[in-house]
């Protein structure tokens, strides 16, 4: 719901510094300058696909909400992902400064939530069996910092 907006926006509607409200609720920002457009820190690759049911505009990246950081603390090299790829169980051990308090996220690649929770020690267990096959982003949020992984689901 992060990726979408209740109306239509083709790029003629858009203006540099605009922010527009998305069906989650968050407000993701657009930047017009001399490298192109962009919708948060996403390229505008393809723009103005009109559908039947709306508008698109294809970007670079995936939009993940209430990221409010993009430089790692020092302990996000401890964290750990096994195995990855995975098709049934990921295991994810977090170090001592986010075991037990973070808020943790999966995003399907169009920036769909498939799956939240929050840390309850330094080991969690995430059952991805439901999952469809391909690349999700799991975001591990606390307090001021945002970490992001790639987990590939087979």
């Amino acid at each position: 719901m992060y990726h979408v907006v209740g109306a239509t926006a083709l790029s003629t509607d858009l203006s540099d510094g605009q922010t527009i409200t998305t069906l989650q609720g968050d407000d993701v920002t657009v930047t017009i300058n001399a490298d192109g457009v962009f919708i948060n820190d996403a390229l505008v690759t393809v723009a103005d696909l009109v559908a039947d049911n709306g508008v698109v505009h294809v970007i670079n990246a995936v939009l993940l909400p209430n990221a409010v950081s993009t430089e790692e603390p020092f302990y996000a090299k401890d964290i750990k992902l096994m195995p990855n790829p995975v098709s049934t169980t990921l295991r994810l051990d977090l170090p001592e400064e986010l075991a037990g308090n973070a808020m943790i996220s999966i995003w399907s690649a169009v920036g769909q939530r498939v799956w939240q929770g929050n840390s309850s020690g330094d080991t969690q267990w995430i059952d991805v069996t439901d999952m469809a096959k391909g690349l999700y982003i799991m975001q591990i949020q606390q307090n001021e910092v945002s970490i992001s992984r790639k987990i590939m689901v087979y």
